[in-house]
């Protein structure tokens, strides 16, 4: 009974709207490893989330940009797919370590558009953009 609208609403979104921090990964995220890792590209794995960031050739989001991940909607887990709007909201950011390829960077995405990961039927979900955010410090370029 203390919970926003007597709980009915995701535990996502209860902390969206308390202004809670929206989801963060970097490189000490519980089971996060990075897969194919380059100055425009980003695949960032952790326990139950799977993170692409394609980058344009100015530093913001391509369309081949998304988050899979599973969240509580209407009373069960769901597996959903989401995508920035278009055009794209976000940056990827990375240096390269002096004296090495190492790659340090951050990013930022606005994921705007949810689908349900099994039937990609778009669902009405988030009721605002979802903001990803996360760090990442001396990864290898490369697929791995």
């Amino acid at each position: 009974m203390a919970r926003p609208l007597f709980g009915i609403l995701p535990a996502a979104l209860e902390k969206k709207l308390s202004g809670e921090s929206d989801p963060w990964f970097d490189h000490r995220s519980p089971g996060a490893h990075p897969r194919n890792i380059g100055p425009n590209h980003l695949e960032f794995f952790a326990d139950g989330w799977e993170l692409v960031v394609e980058a344009t050739g100015e530093g913001g989001i391509g369309p081949d940009t998304y988050l899979v991940y599973t969240t509580p909607l209407a009373e069960r887990q769901q597996k959903l797919r989401c995508r920035p709007a278009n055009p794209a909201v976000g940056y990827l950011r990375t240096t390269t370590r002096a004296g090495s390829d190492e790659l340090d960077g951050q990013f930022l995405v606005e994921l705007a558009t949810c689908e349900n990961f099994l039937t990609s039927k778009v669902i009405n979900w988030p009721p605002q953009p979802l903001t990803v955010r996360g760090v990442f410090a001396s990864l290898p370029p490369g697929r791995r």
